[in-house]
């Protein structure tokens, strides 16, 4: 994994996620987005090929966008970044019908339930990139 692209209106959480990322080496590059739709705006209007993450994480409640709107407008849009890339759902919830929701869209790798460790990060990285 080289580009991860946070979406979280949590900047702790952000922080923290980033550091773990770090600390398991499997990220270049992090982009972090506290306003959800500037998140949006960046997937689907800025990315260019040398920039398209391989991992997204996108929080369920934010304020202004959702994580469920940010992940319907990436695939409404038909953003091409998204055949490479695998995309979490980040939530604190533990409600099965949130985490059937999630893995409902087809751009969707997987639900993630916060916190989020570093071992859990490592396991993710393991299973889905094949490192950790």
């Amino acid at each position: 994994m080289k580009r991860v692209v946070i979406i979280d209106d949590d900047e702790i959480f952000q922080f923290l996620c980033s550091k773990a990322l770090e600390n398991i080496g499997c990220t270049d590059e992090i982009k972090q987005f506290t306003n959800s739709q500037r998140g949006l705006d960046y997937l689907t209007k800025q990315l260019t090929e040398e920039s398209y993450p391989t991992m997204l994480m996108v929080d369920i409640n934010m304020p202004l966008l959702d994580g469920w709107e940010i992940i319907e407008g990436i695939e409404k849009a038909g953003s091409s970044f998204i055949k490479n890339c695998k995309v979490f759902i980040l939530s604190s919830s533990v409600d099965v019908k949130d985490k059937e929701k999630a893995l409902s869209y087809k751009s969707v790798t997987g639900f993630i339930i916060k916190p989020l460790s570093e071992s859990n990060l490592r396991s993710i990285a393991k299973e889905h990139f094949g490192f950790g």
